[in-house]
Parts: C-alpha cells; sequence; structure tokens
C-alpha cells in the first residue's frame, strides 16, 4: 500500500512536469500575458539550449566523473565555498541594492518611522495596509529587531537587513547541500544542487531586496531537513515539535512555508496505514501532538511581534485566502495582483460579508470561463509562474523607488546587468532563463527515473506539487516559488543522479 501511494505521487510529479515543460515550451512565445520579462531569444530556442546543456553535463559526468573526485575532506572545500559566495552575495548586494516601493517598501518604510520617529502601527495608510495584510506584521517587528540591533553596533540605514538577507539564503543552501547529500549518499550531486542554488538563488538579484520571498527561504527546507535525517524508530519529540515550530513560524512570514509540512503530514499518514496498529497509531498521535504543540510558542511570538510594533489593528479588514483565490481568476491581471480586486475584497466591512462576495465572484468568473476556457486561463497563468528564471524580477509596482548614487565601474557594470533600463539586462534574464529551464528539464528527469520513492523523495515531490498548486490556484507570482527554490534544486541534483545511474546500469539506493 505504502508503495503503491509513493507511485502514486510519483505519477502526479511527472504529470505536473510534463504540463509545465510542454505549456513553456508551445505557448511560452505565443501567449500574451503580464509580467513577461524581455528576453535576447524566445523561450523556445532557450529551451532547446537548455536541453543541450542538459545533454552536455550528462556527457561531461560520463566521461570525466567516474570516480569521485571529491577526497573526504569535502566539508572543507563547502565551508570555503559557501564563504566566498557569501563574500561575493555581500559585494553584489552593497553595489546593486536600491530603496524598492511596493510591500517591502512598505514594510522598509515602517520599520524605520519606527526607529526614528517613535512611529506606531495605529492610523492613517499605514494601518489600513497592515490591517488588510497582517500577516506582514511579524516580518515588520522582525526587521525592527535587526536594525535596532545592527544600528546599536554601528551600522546605518539598510545594512543590518542587506546582511541578514544574505546570511539567511547562504544558510538555505548549506541545508539544500546536506539535504541533497542525505538523499543521493553522493557528494558529487550533492555539490551539483548546491551550485545550481547558488546561481539560481545566491546570486539573484532578490538578496538585495529583503522581504518574505527571502527571508522565508529557511524554514520550509530546515523542516525538511529535520525530518529526512531523522533516525526512523527514534520517539524524538522534541524533533517534531521543532519541525512543527519552523513551518509554523515561517507560515506567519509566508503562508506557503506550511506547504512542507502538510507533505510530512499526507507522508506519515501513508507510512500509518501501511503498518496499522495500536502502537504505530500512537506513536504517531504523539508526533502530531508534539507538532501542534508548536502553536502555543508561534502565538508568544506573535504577541510580542506585536508589542513591538504597537499594533492593533481592524481584524475585519483582513483579506483572507479567498480574495486571493478570487484574484487568481482575474483574467486582466492574468491570475496576478489586481488593484481592482482588493478594492473590492476592502469595501466589505466585515470578513463574512467579504468571503460571501469573494465566493459569489469565483463562481461567476468559473462560470464565465466554461471548462475550455478555464483550461486556457491555467495555461496562460502557468506561464506567469514558471517561464520565468529571474522570479518576477524588476515585475512589482514602483520597482525602482530610490536609487542611490554610485560613481564606481564595478557599481556601473552590474546595475547595467541587473537593473530594468540596463545595457545587459536582457543578457542576465536570458541566462537566468537558461539555468531555469535547465532545472525543470532534471525535474523532470528526477521524475521519470524514480522508479521506486521512498518516503524522502515523495515528501520532496508533494512539497513541489503543494507549492504549483497554490501558485496556480490563487495569486500568481513567479516570486512565490522563490522560498521552495531549494526542493527545486535538490530534484534536479537527484534528476542528474538517477540519469546518469540509468546509463551506467548502476544500483544506487
Amino acid at each position: 500500500m505504502k508503495e503503491i501511494c509513493y507511485r502514486v505521487v510519483k505519477y502526479a510529479f511527472v504529470f505536473l512536469m510534463i504540463v509545465i515543460i510542454t505549456d513553456i515550451f508551445l505557448l511560452s512565445d505565443k501567449i500574451n500575458r503580464l509580467y513577461r520579462q524581455p528576453l535576447l531569444l524566445s523561450n523556445r530556442i532557450i529551451f532547446f539550449l537548455s536541453s543541450l546543456i542538459v545533454l552536455i553535463l550528462i556527457l561531461l559526468q560520463q566521461a570525466m566523473f567516474r570516480k569521485s573526485i571529491l577526497s573526504d575532506k569535502y566539508i572543507k572545500l563547502f565551508i570555503f565555498a559557501n564563504t566566498l559566495v557569501f563574500a561575493v552575495q555581500i559585494f553584489i548586494t552593497k553595489n546593486i541594492y536600491f530603496f524598492t516601493g511596493w510591500d517591502a517598501g512598505a514594510i522598509r518604510k515602517t520599520v524605520f518611522d519606527l526607529l526614528y520617529n517613535n512611529g506606531v502601527i495605529g492610523k492613517g495608510n499605514q494601518y489600513y495596509w497592515y490591517s488588510l495584510n497582517p500577516n506582514n506584521l511579524n516580518l515588520t517587528g522582525i526587521f525592527f529587531i535587526i536594525q535596532k540591533i545592527f544600528m546599536s553596533l554601528g551600522f546605518k540605514d539598510y545594512v543590518g537587513l542587506l546582511i541578514v538577507n544574505c546570511i539567511v539564503v547562504n544558510i538555505a543552501g548549506i541545508f539544500t547541500f546536506f539535504c541533497s547529500l542525505r538523499i543521493t549518499k553522493n557528494k558529487r550531486y550533492a555539490f551539483f544542487s548546491w551550485i545550481i542554488y547558488t546561481f539560481l538563488v545566491s546570486l539573484s538579484p532578490w538578496i538585495s531586496i529583503p522581504y518574505s520571498d527571502t527571508y522565508s527561504i529557511i524554514f520550509p527546507i530546515l523542516a525538511y531537513y529535520l525530518y529526512i535525517t531523522r533516525a526512523g524508530n527514534e520517539n524524538n519529540y522534541l524533533r517534531w515539535f521543532l519541525i512543527g515550530l519552523i513551518c509554523f513560524l515561517g507560515y506567519t512570514i509566508k503562508p506557503t512555508s506550511i506547504i512542507v509540512l502538510i507533505a510530512i503530514i499526507i507522508i506519515e499518514i501513508i507510512k500509518l496505514r501501511a503498518s496499522l496498529n495500536k502502537k504505530a497509531l500512537l506513536k504517531k498521535v504523539l508526533n502530531l501532538s508534539f507538532v501542534l504543540l508548536a502553536i502555543v510558542p508561534t502565538f508568544m511570538v506573535n504577541d510580542y511581534l506585536g508589542q513591538i510594533t504597537g499594533s492593533d489593528l481592524d481584524s475585519n479588514k483582513k483579506l483572507t485566502i479567498l480574495h486571493y483565490a478570487m484574484m487568481g481568476l482575474n483574467t486582466d491581471s492574468s491570475g496576478g495582483y489586481s488593484d481592482d480586486d482588493v478594492k473590492f475584497s476592502a469595501s466589505f466591512e466585515t470578513i463574512a460579508k467579504r468571503n460571501e462576495a469573494n465566493i459569489l465572484v469565483i463562481k461567476e468568473r468559473l462560470r464565465e470561463f466554461g471548462f475550455l476556457g478555464y483550461l486556457e486561463f491555467l495555461a496562460e497563468k502557468l506561464l506567469v509562474n514558471f517561464s520565468d528564471g529571474s522570479f518576477g524580477w524588476s515585475r512589482e509596482g514602483n520597482f525602482y523607488e530610490i536609487i542611490p548614487q554610485r560613481e564606481q565601474k564595478i557599481s556601473s557594470l552590474l546595475t547595467n546587468y541587473f537593473y530594468k533600463n540596463g545595457k545587459y539586462y536582457k543578457l542576465f534574464l536570458t541566462l537566468t532563463q537558461l539555468l531555469w529551464f535547465s532545472t525543470l528539464i532534471l525535474l523532470f528527469g528526477f521524475g521519470i527515473s524514480m522508479f521506486r520513492p521512498n518516503y524522502q523523495i515523495a515528501t520532496l515531490m508533494l512539497t513541489l506539487i503543494g507549492i504549483s498548486i497554490f501558485v496556480m490556484l490563487f495569486e500568481a507570482r513567479a516570486r512565490y516559488l522563490y522560498n521552495h527554490l531549494p526542493f527545486f534544486t535538490i530534484g534536479a541534483g537527484i534528476g542528474m543522479l538517477k540519469i546518469n545511474s540509468q546509463i551506467n546500469k548502476e544500483t544506487i539506493s
């Protein structure tokens, strides 16, 4: 029974990857949509080139790396590589950072208002925005604490948030490496996953914008690491408590952080059905109890951060999940953010009335689509989410709000590469697209070559399915994939391993 369920997860994942890749290959150059990035080449040509890159990497693995070139002292190499990447992150961030608008800018302005003007979130547009989006409150409190610590150390302005941003992304990369190592049991492919992560995530320009996408990236991968490294027969309730705490705290910063916990619980239920007895049932109930117990300190953290910001928000103004489901069906915005939808939802005085109105609009939009029309809309929405290797860079409102003056040549070079009006901006987008499409191809290889998934693989696949369903059902944003990119890169590394093992007819556990 367990193996059958795991294979169902595998088939669902393979189907997902087929849909994503087919849609990108056939329709990404044809369907007009919002958030489309300018590229040097068509997406179809980039996809062909990505396929060629994957083939070359496979051939290189076969020709050059039949024996591992990594010694048992690979940890020292990994520490050195991470330190180097962190230094490069700081260097890039220092030379390209700017003050953005949209939600990230709203939080930044609130933090500095709290720090320098003894402000509170208690009036005006600030109060209204947080009442609509209370999920940003905890991140505001965290930013306030970070800035205050760095100010006490002599740092000024934005520096503290930027440094911690790079640290968090870098630590997530470390856990990406060790998760890949745990699953593949092969240092070479663990490094391969980490290298993809480095260029796709660690050196992405998103490291220069502190926000929930980057600050939440540590939570899902850390919870996954704790889950797959636990001893199978060990009643380690502290570990289960930590998994729950990590996911619940992550949820308060970025709700999608809870997806990995949902995947873990599903896998644990599947494992329970495979050996259903009173002892096993009691063990699972205790594990779940310790997971749920983590809600208590999460509420305590919420209260503490709320006191820091001096907030007493209007709970009736909160935009619920039904609002985002409604917005995810907006054809004018390709399923993305819609200011008209926000104004509509905010016009209702209570959550109950808002939810009722949102449900009516959802039903109306689905009726207008019809079955085939809805499939066409999903094809467009899928492209918004999955056909952008920059993950929506520069596509938010008032993105380059304030750009500091810089005179260094290296700053000019980097801003020309990463800024929207830069001379080499299209080159940046095209290179990231090549890497992202290569990752998706390897993920497809990961799916089809995994004949007997274990619980680690099934959890990984379920997590990727979960985040994909989320961005397809609710507000579309390529940026919303960012905090789950560790899972994408781990899957790509396993894909490379499995493809090579099939070619060599090796048996790899």
